[in-house]
């Protein structure tokens, strides 16, 4: 437990990290301000420790809102039949298409990543489940459903689109100007949620050292 804990931290701290570097880049993208990226970097911070006040009762509520946009955004990229501009041209090898083995090894790692980010949160508003598999199918099967409709969306681009670093961009360029505010504003949503629940499991786990 001694060598978990130091782990757990640095995990924490990582994911923090990058949230905040991302919502800085949507803040650099959207915000029509100076120093663009700063003030998203700032923005995000503080959405997030707002979210961590008053015993964190917040946080179940962004997850939930999360849960929602990310259907209906995801959703919404699969329903769209037209398909996307890509303009950058190249070959793509599939080397794992088809490969269930490994693709259930890498839905077991992003599972587990998640999980990790956020199972102090999940522990604290667990509401006493004494069933750990059942909370964990729970909490497995909402993460799913964003995943299943973020599939849904790729599969809308074809091979082509998964060579693209942002393939999620480019099918919401089909909305124009208004697909690129929900891009940017529901990335943004993403990195303030992630940076909440590894703000709350960071305080928990230096509550932890504390005591020990």
């Amino acid at each position: 437990a001694q060598l978990g804990i130091p782990a757990e931290g640095l995990l924490l701290a990582a994911a923090a990290v990058v949230m905040l570097l991302d919502a800085g880049r949507a803040g650099a993208l959207t915000l029509p301000v100076r120093d663009g990226y700063l003030w998203g970097v700032a923005l995000a911070a503080g959405l997030a420790c707002l979210a961590n006040l008053g015993g964190q009762r917040a946080l179940p509520w962004l997850g939930l809102l999360l849960l929602a946009v990310g259907v209906a955004f995801y959703g919404g990229l699969a329903l769209d039949p037209r398909p996307p501009r890509i303009y950058l041209r190249g070959e793509v090898e599939l080397r794992l298409a088809g490969n269930f083995p490994a693709a259930a090894l890498l839905s077991l790692c992003y599972a587990a990543l998640n999980a990790c980010v956020a199972g102090d949160v999940i522990a604290r508003f667990s509401g006493g489940c004494t069933h750990a598999a059942r909370l964990g199918a729970l909490c497995g099967g909402l993460l799913g459903i964003v995943l299943l409709c973020g599939n849904a969306a790729l599969g809308r681009g074809g091979e082509m689109l998964l060579a693209q670093a942002l393939p999620m961009v480019l099918l919401a360029a089909r909305w124009g100007l208004a697909g690129f505010w929900l891009c940017a504003g529901f990335g943004f949503l993403c990195s303030v949620g992630t940076l909440a629940a590894a703000l709350g499991g960071l305080r928990g786990w230096m509550w932890v050292r504390k005591r020990c």
